[in-house]
């Protein structure tokens, strides 16, 4: 209770609990300042503090990285307007308390490798992604055009490039190979699976939404290509099942519009596509089989004779039938 607050600190600890050190004079000014940790709860015996419950910040970097992906304007946004934006979207409040914060600001700032918090030229407060997680929103991109959100490791940096227009460069961000900065750079967008020439790159489950919401929808590139043209022209050893998505002047293409292309003459069976994530691997095992000591074809040691064969004399005849 908030009355027992300064007894059961003195018991617990061995010394008084001086609020004046605090600049604080009342235990509701000092619950005030501790908000992100602690919280007051209306009980029928009075007011009971209680500690936070804190909500997953996993969670909530990955809806705000969605969000900043998705961002089509500037290239960064206002502490204030981000905030607004998040409301909008999820119907919710963002309250950094929750997770463990004073500030939106502060809690910003501790996902320094995502998110780059500045003040701009109007002293506002602003947040931008890394160049790291640009190339991530470039990469999440990419793998929006596929089917399954996935492509083949070794065709990953042909891909890129024609979708990107530049060469993808690993030690421009501190990566020595594609491998490298695809495998653990950038854990909450995409990750590598698989085995030896067949590893794959894949999206992230958090990364596959698509925003259309005052003005937030997938980002466009500027080397997109035309209607005319397809989204993506990757090598010619493609797989078979991938697909092509046609762009659209008007916004990103639903799923219903995407078509499967493929070629009679492809050398690569359509079973050596990757398979998708969402699917559970199968697991072939034989029926367990019993083995017991017998003989199988049921030889009999001992063949039973026939039984003899039994008259029986209807009744009220002394003799057999025929006989006198």
């Amino acid at each position: 209770m908030m009355t027992d607050l300064l007894k059961e600190y003195a018991k617990i600890f061995g010394y008084t609990f001086h609020l004046q050190n605090y600049d604080i004079s009342s235990i509701s000014a000092l619950t005030q300042k501790l908000c992100h940790v602690v919280k007051v709860a209306d009980i029928e015996s009075g007011k009971q503090i209680q500690l936070i419950n804190r909500k997953s910040l996993h969670s909530l970097t990955a809806q705000l990285l969605v969000l900043l992906m998705s961002w089509e304007g500037t290239a960064c946004l206002s502490v204030d307007e981000l905030k607004r934006h998040y409301e909008t979207m999820h119907s919710t409040l963002l309250n950094p308390c929750e997770y463990g914060f004073m500030t939106l600001t502060e809690l910003l700032k501790s996902l320094p490798y995502l998110i780059e918090v500045f003040t701009n030229d109007k002293t506002e407060e602003c947040v931008k992604l890394t160049s790291l997680y640009l190339f991530a929103k470039n990469v999440r991109s990419l793998l929006h055009t596929y089917h399954y959100q996935q492509l083949f490791l070794h065709e990953f940096s042909v891909a890129y490039t024609k979708y990107v227009g530049e060469t993808l460069q690993p030690k421009a961000y501190g990566y020595s190979s594609v491998e490298e900065i695809l495998g653990g750079a950038i854990p909450h967008v995409a990750w590598i699976k698989g085995h030896g020439h067949k590893r794959i790159v894949v999206l992230k489950n958090d990364m596959k939404s698509r925003l259309s919401l005052l003005g937030l929808s997938p980002a466009n590139h500027e080397h997109r290509p035309s209607a005319s043209e397809h989204i993506l022209a990757v090598p010619e050893s493609r797989i078979a099942s991938d697909l092509e998505l046609g762009a659209d002047s008007d916004g990103p293409c639903q799923p219903e519009q995407e078509l499967l292309r493929l070629t009679n003459d492809s050398p690569v069976d359509i079973l050596c596509a990757p398979v998708p994530s969402c699917l559970p691997s199968p697991q072939l095992r034989p029926d367990p089989v019993i083995l017991q000591s017998a003989d199988l074809i049921q030889f009999e040691e001992h063949p039973q004779e026939p039984p003899a064969q039994r008259w029986v004399m209807p009744e009220g005849t002394g003799a057999f039938p025929g006989c006198e």
